[in-house]
């Protein structure tokens, strides 16, 4: 895994050089959010499910692999990115881990446990296309206030 971790940095790196952009997605996660059986339930559940999604193409009945069908999700956050419907998980040192949004998640109580925990603010898109962020005080939850 630390070698493949590797080759996606120096890729993600190269990739940048020739003005790409470049975003960091982690497909269980997606899955998760976005209703979708994860590779461990079973790969024809996985393929299912992003058939339901919307996505179609060969992977649906030819051979492929579980990782192959991660990158389809990682594509579908791509997607999703492109469409200014992700959330982006992290801190500004790092590459920020983007994942779809979902109708489930409350986005403003997602923002008081990253503030409460120290993490970056979430950033999201909010219902006029604006970026924003969603930044909390933590004195202002009442677990942590005085």
């Amino acid at each position: 895994m630390k070698g493949l971790t590797m080759r996606g940095m120096r890729l993600a790196d190269e990739f940048r050089k020739h003005g790409l952009q470049v975003i960091e997605s982690y497909p269980g996660a997606a899955q998760d959010i976005l209703g979708i059986p994860r590779k461990g339930s079973s790969l024809e559940e996985l393929k299912w499910g992003l058939n339901r999604a919307g996505i179609e193409g060969e992977y649906l009945t030819g051979r492929v692999t579980h990782d192959e069908v991660d990158a389809v999700t990682s594509a579908l956050v791509g997607l999703f990115y492109l469409a200014g419907d992700y959330i982006a998980l992290g801190t500004p040192t790092e590459d920020y881990l983007i994942v779809p949004r979902s109708p489930k998640i409350k986005y403003a109580r997602l923002a008081q446990i990253l503030a409460a925990t120290g993490l970056d603010a979430v950033t999201t898109v909010d219902g006029s296309g604006l970026e924003c962020k969603l930044d909390v005080n933590p004195a202002t939850i009442p677990a942590f206030a005085d």
